[in-house]
């Protein structure tokens, strides 16, 4: 099923790295919903950055298609990308399969569902493209998901698919382990017509236990606890 999308993603990588082609891709989703960002982490126009010629940019926009496609079919293609041509297993980075995902899922909130009592949040701390916190919000969609990643690349992935699932999430670059964190991908939906938008934070340098935002005005916290509390760990 993903046959198009590796030939296509190849093409687009012929001239380019592919490292840059996934970040053209990724970028291309972020940039258009980006309210603000902290100067260190702003995201460039990668279609100008790379200066794509006309028949690059045709490809890009069949990609993003595909990914569509893919998408409402319960896959998790830029995942599959970044494993099949970026890190190769480097670090580990092997993701869940979305079915055992989704499976995961039903084991941990079945119960809960079928009680009538859903979650509000859900963590993963180790959370790569976001695979299980995609799964856990497909009972439900106002699940506030938490992800942290060490991979900056892994979390504009995970980022991303938020914004393409119109989720609402907090997704941090740094270490959960040594709460020690550069900068995060906060994303919520505009009141009324429910579109997602992007703000991308940095956090305080010396900051190892609760990370702060730096020269950026968060979007609509509703209280401190909401704002950097883990949820359920999944």
């Amino acid at each position: 099923m993903h046959k198009k999308l590796f030939s296509d993603f190849q093409k687009l990588a012929f001239r380019l790295s592919y490292s840059d082609a996934l970040n053209v891709i990724v970028n291309s989703i972020l940039l258009p919903v980006c309210i603000g960002a902290h100067e260190d982490y702003k995201i460039d126009d990668p279609i100008a950055l790379h200066s794509l010629n006309d028949k690059e940019r045709i490809i890009l926009k069949e990609i993003l298609s595909e990914i569509g496609n893919l998408m409402e079919h319960g896959h998790e293609p830029l995942g599959d990308l970044f494993m099949e041509y970026v890190s190769k297993g480097k670090n580990g980075q092997y993701f869940t399969p979305m079915d055992i995902c989704n499976f995961m899922q039903q084991l941990v909130f079945g119960d809960i569902i079928r009680e009538n009592s859903k979650p509000k949040n859900v963590s993963d701390p180790a959370c790569g493209s976001g695979r299980m916190l995609l799964a856990a919000a497909v009972p439900n969609k106002n699940l506030h998901c938490y992800g942290t990643d060490i991979d900056d690349q892994c979390c504009r992935m995970a980022a991303a698919n938020m914004i393409l699932h119109n989720l609402i999430a907090d997704i941090a670059c740094g270490n959960e382990l040594s709460l020690k964190f550069s900068h995060g991908y906060i994303i919520r939906r505009t009141p009324g017509i429910n579109f997602p938008t992007l703000q991308i934070v940095k956090y305080v340098a010396d900051e190892t236990v609760k990370p702060q935002p730096q020269n950026m005005i968060l979007p609509n916290p509703k209280s401190e606890n909401e704002k950097w509390t883990q949820g359920s760990l999944f």
